[in-house]
């Protein structure tokens, strides 16, 4: 598929058996991440291109070797083995860290988030937490799989960045930036259960890089309402925006901003679930100043084998706005800067309406 951008064609590589079922693939292997080479510049506008028109691509990356992916599943899989009353002890501050899920309305979904897992003394005293007696298999593998996540995820925003123009923003995001491991279980419903393992949703936070084991189930809307059902490999990883991509962060209130991302995931699932799609599509116009698609995602289970993902969620501390540098006379400024505490509280009394929810609280 070839996509026009500043009177340049970018080549996407796409996947899928017919003309609708397709995702890009983008190769980040180590020829293509030397910033500045040629290949570099050439993958960080396929990136740019690929978030635009699809909100989401197939990153192609081997940092993470065969052996260490099969690892690290292995090791996902022992960490749900321990009685409910061992994982509820792993408890955090951010909502969607910590232990959670058997949710009602998502009974099949189980989860358990290490913060800032690159860092070896938090994924140390995660283990402890899981294992007391250790496990440094599990510690060694998981720490190492984590740096190798979060050097994919500052590849991408220093990609997206140089695309736009806007590469002064770099250092502060990644500066800003909080990031959250988490580690997904769905199992197999039992008779006469539904088989959602999450609802059609967007992602609050900045970018998500997903991996996950054999098991298909995540599926992907495409713009014309197609529902793509994602083929996993070992040496893929589905890279998504958030619905605050393409922001600076002002450096206001981080520890609010955190958990007011990742919690907005839990009380919208429980309590707005009527109204997720509109608020989702709106709030990602409103960050990226209208460029930058967030897709809607969901997990469907419906074969006999339990679903293993690992995410790498990114979230950027602070207020949110359109860079000025992504606003020209073909584009003007459609949203004011605004607090995501403030626009969600906007929408838990309701807005005006919910369709127009966000024009409404700060758009011009």
């Amino acid at each position: 598929m070839c996509i026009e951008r500043n009177n340049e064609r970018h080549e996407l590589n796409i996947m899928g058996s017919d003309a609708q079922s397709k995702l890009p693939i983008v190769d980040f292997r180590e020829e293509n991440l030397t910033p500045g080479t040629k290949s570099w510049v050439s993958t960080s506008n396929l990136v740019r291109c690929a978030l635009e028109s699809y909100g989401c691509f197939i990153a192609v990356y081997d940092k993470i070797t065969f052996e260490q992916h099969n690892e690290v599943f292995k090791s996902a899989k022992e960490l749900f083995d321990p009685p409910v009353e061992t994982k509820v002890k792993h408890i955090s501050n951010f909502a969607g860290s910590g232990y959670g899920g058997n949710y009602p309305i998502m009974p099949l979904f189980e989860y358990v988030g290490i913060e800032n897992g690159a860092n070896l003394e938090a994924t140390k005293n995660f283990t402890s937490i899981m294992w007391p007696d250790g496990n440094d298999c599990f510690c060694g593998s998981a720490h190492s799989y984590c740096k190798l996540l979060l050097e994919l995820d500052q590849a991408v925003m220093q990609m997206v960045v140089n695309s736009y123009g806007v590469q002064k923003y770099y250092n502060p995001l990644i500066q800003s930036s909080f990031y959250l491991t988490r580690f997904m279980k769905y199992r197999v419903p039992e008779e006469n259960e539904i088989n959602v393992g999450l609802i059609p949703h967007t992602d609050k936070n900045f970018l998500t890089i997903i991996d996950t084991n054999h098991v298909r189930g995540l599926e992907i809307e495409t713009r014309d309402g197609e529902w793509i059902d994602y083929k996993p490999s070992p040496t893929n990883y589905l890279v998504m925006a958030g619905e605050p991509m393409m922001v600076r962060a002002l450096f206001l209130s981080s520890s609010l901003s955190v958990y007011i991302n990742i919690q907005t995931q839990i009380f919208i699932y429980n309590k707005y679930c009527t109204n997720i799609l509109n608020i989702n599509v709106l709030l990602c116009k409103a960050w990226s100043n209208g460029r930058i698609h967030a897709a809607l995602h969901r997990v469907v289970i419906r074969g006999e084998e339990e679903k293993y993902s690992i995410g790498n969620f990114s979230f950027i501390n602070g207020m949110l706005q359109v860079p000025e540098e992504l606003v020209d006379g073909e584009n003007p400024l459609k949203f004011k800067p605004f607090s995501h505490p403030a626009f969600l509280e906007y929408c838990k009394e309701g807005g005006p309406t919910m369709e127009n929810a966000i024009k409404t609280f700060c758009g011009f």
